[in-house]
């Protein structure tokens, strides 16, 4: 999968935006948001997962928080995407069902300014 941040050039942007079209990769995605949700980790650097690649070198970390906060950053390089348990739960129900041979995309959160969203490639 692949991973950019979109500042303009859409009506929906900004939008932090992960691609791809493999369902192992999927797969992978929603293991380790498990994680989140069962408490085995506090957070997720998905920019290091196996076969993720980062355009302009951006890190994207997702943590459990308490309240939704949505994706936040402070200088478009690094990004936090802060979401309760219950949230990340909701997440995953949505990967799951866009998993490919699914096809489309979809919002996994809208809380901040700044969208995620995931899709099978560039256009959503």
């Amino acid at each position: 999968m692949e991973i950019r941040f979109l500042k303009e050039g859409a009506p929906d942007c900004p939008i932090l935006q992960i691609y791809g079209d493999k369902a192992v990769e999927y797969d992978l995605l929603i293991n380790e948001i498990g994680q989140l949700v069962s408490g085995e980790k506090d957070k997720l650097n998905v920019t290091n997962l196996e076969n993720f690649i980062s355009h302009s070198n951006i890190k994207v970390v997702f943590t459990v928080s308490e309240t939704d906060i949505g994706v936040v950053t402070n200088d478009e390089m690094d990004f936090n995407c802060y979401l309760s348990k219950n949230t990340w739960s909701g997440v995953i129900r949505k990967l799951t069902v866009l998993k490919p041979p699914s096809h489309g995309y979809g919002w996994l959160d809208e809380t901040a300014d700044i969208s995620l969203l995931i899709s099978k490639g560039l256009s959503w």
